[in-house]
């Protein structure tokens, strides 16, 4: 009998437990990923994941056929702004971390790409360098690197004697 007793008192506290849980759990957030700021609050929603806006700086080769105002740049957060006077900016998240900004044509090929951090500079460059620095980046050994490492990387990619050469080869293909 006395087990009886034990046996029910433990599956009333694991009942009481389960309900507490439940009860935790299913509450409803006041912001957060359960409910998100409205669309039409733009600030709410950068401020809540931690975007920025940089400018970009577009730098086409000389004697290349591709105006920079028939460009779009995008990036994670932003597709398709406008370059105006070689100047157009993207959405970015305000911390560390690699990444991807790139320009396309009116088809939607990539003409021009950096891989930046975010939090070391005020103005992306999209050039040719860039661009080229950013291709080697895409190889499938730099994908784990911490973004630090990337950002290394590309220093020492710059000082390698085979990269003004490629450089050039890209600059020629544009």
């Amino acid at each position: 009998f006395e087990n009886k007793l034990k046996l029910m008192k433990m599956k009333k506290i694991i009942f009481l437990f389960l309900t507490a849980l439940t009860l935790i759990t299913c509450q409803k957030e006041d912001n957060g990923i359960l409910n998100p700021p409205e669309d039409d609050d733009t600030n709410a929603v950068e401020d809540s994941i931690g975007l920025v806006r940089l400018n970009v700086v577009i730098d086409v080769p000389e004697g290349s056929n591709v105006n920079s105002e028939d460009l779009k740049v995008s990036s994670l957060f932003s597709e398709d702004e406008p370059v105006l006077d070689d100047k157009s900016s993207v959405q970015l998240f305000s911390g560390e971390g690699a990444e991807v900004i790139f320009a396309t044509n009116e088809p939607g090929n990539i003409v021009l790409l950096n891989i930046i951090d975010p939090s070391q500079t005020d103005e992306i460059p999209l050039n040719i360098t860039t661009t080229a620095l950013s291709m080697v980046l895409l190889h499938p050994w730099a994908f784990d690197l911490a973004p630090r490492a990337k950002m290394d990387a590309m220093e020492y990619i710059k000082t390698l004697d085979e990269f003004p050469e490629f450089v050039s080869s890209l600059e020629n293909a544009f």
